[in-house]
């Protein structure tokens, strides 16, 4: 019985950086929704335990709300800015001017080659795909998520099947 081996897509379509895309990405990356959630989470369930505390102490509620408000600000606002300056400062790694980017796929896998190294997907595992202006964010099995420049995005759905897959 003889198998095919396993071999790696060829690459069909190249992007390189320019110039402001580690700006362009770190935004992108930003203006998606579950970038905001759970900070926004973390900082209300702080917010209410700090406003429960003030009010259990008798500090009365205006001291209470206006103690958990800050509080709940101070966590969202620090919890996006640590994560816009590591975000930053991966894509300005990756996306480098002169960075070169490239993808292709077959049946079977998808591949992307970065500055940073080749990645090899099976095709099944891709749950989603994002479009986040500048990126396109796939979501693979288990719970992992990798940002793609958009001009990728055809050499990896070239199958009328997976087009379903971004939302």
């Amino acid at each position: 019985m003889s198998e095919t081996p396993d071999t790696i897509p060829a690459t069909t379509v190249e992007w390189i950086a320019r110039p402001g895309d580690p700006r362009r990405a770190t935004l992108a990356s930003l203006r998606q929704r579950r970038a905001w959630m759970k900070p926004l989470a973390i900082g209300l369930a702080i917010g209410v335990v700090v406003t429960a505390v003030c009010v259990a102490t008798d500090s009365g509620w205006p001291l209470g709300l206006a103690i958990g408000a800050a509080f709940f600000v101070g966590v969202v606002v620090e919890m996006e800015l640590v994560a816009f300056i590591a975000i930053y400062r991966h894509n300005r790694k990756g996306l480098a001017p002169g960075a070169r980017w490239a993808a292709g796929s077959d049946a079977a896998r998808i591949r992307f080659d970065s500055p940073i190294g080749t990645t090899v997907l099976d095709r099944a595992n891709v749950l989603s795909i994002e479009r986040a202006t500048f990126l396109a964010v796939l979501t693979v099995r288990p719970k992992q998520r990798l940002g793609i420049p958009v001009a990728l995005l055809p050499a990896i759905l070239p199958v009328a099947d997976d087009r379903n897959l971004i939302d």
